[in-house]
């Protein structure tokens, strides 16, 4: 399971995006908006590192900061984040279904 597990990730991954940066796009996108500290608890990296990767979706195009609220700076995807975390997200079912297709339907 932990080898299959493995290889389904490595099929899944974007090579263009860290596996954090794939994660904090897929969150953003379920739970817009959301502010860094959240998104940091759910993804397991600190408040600084969750920062930085903000950072970098920012610059890429793919997020963006809210108006403050209070304290919190809410994130939420811009167009061309929501267009890469649905393509993201189909890609990951299709080839978690292919992976299980293999199954018998009372094993999967």
């Amino acid at each position: 399971m932990a080898a299959a597990s493995v290889a389904i990730t490595d099929r899944i991954q974007d090579p263009t995006l860290s596996a954090s940066a794939t994660a904090a796009l897929l969150t953003i996108a379920e739970w817009q908006p959301i502010g860094a500290r959240e998104l940091a608890g759910i993804v397991g990296l600190s408040q600084s590192a969750t920062v930085r990767l903000v950072d970098e979706l920012v610059s890429a195009g793919l997020a963006r900061r809210l108006d403050k609220k209070g304290r919190a700076v809410p994130l939420a995807l811009t167009a061309a984040g929501k267009r890469r975390a649905r393509s993201l997200q189909t890609r990951r079912l299709e080839i978690a279904g292919q992976a299980l297709a293999r199954l018998a339907p009372e094993d999967r």
